[in-house]
């Protein structure tokens, strides 16, 4: 492997290192076993201090449905296309049940 390689490797691996993956659950009352799951990427930069995309409108993306979980990420894939803290893209997984309010 050339020098040139090596230095690009250790390069991707010392910002990995930096990024740092993070991980938030928040339950709403008891889990259901039959939700719908969903995804979406939530962007924000400067060392998260500024929000690109529209806050997570949860009661909006269930529709009719309450929300069950909502577990907010930063994995691997998200630190590589981060691009210096200048911009610093997050993942949003949400699930939504039926209403069992009484």
């Amino acid at each position: 492997m050339s020098f040139q390689y090596r230095k690009i490797l250790v390069s991707i691996g010392v910002l990995a290192s930096l990024g740092g993956c993070a991980k938030m659950n928040f339950i709403n009352g008891v889990e259901v076993n039959e939700t719908v799951k969903r995804d979406q990427w939530h962007h924000s930069g400067l060392l998260d201090l500024i929000e690109f995309s529209a806050p997570v409108k949860i009661n909006y993306l269930c529709d009719d449905k309450q929300w069950d979980t909502i577990t907010i990420e930063k994995n691997f894939a998200n630190i590589v296309a981060s691009t210096l803290y200048i911009y610093t893209p997050w993942i949003a997984h949400y699930e939504c049940r039926e209403n069992i309010d009484y």
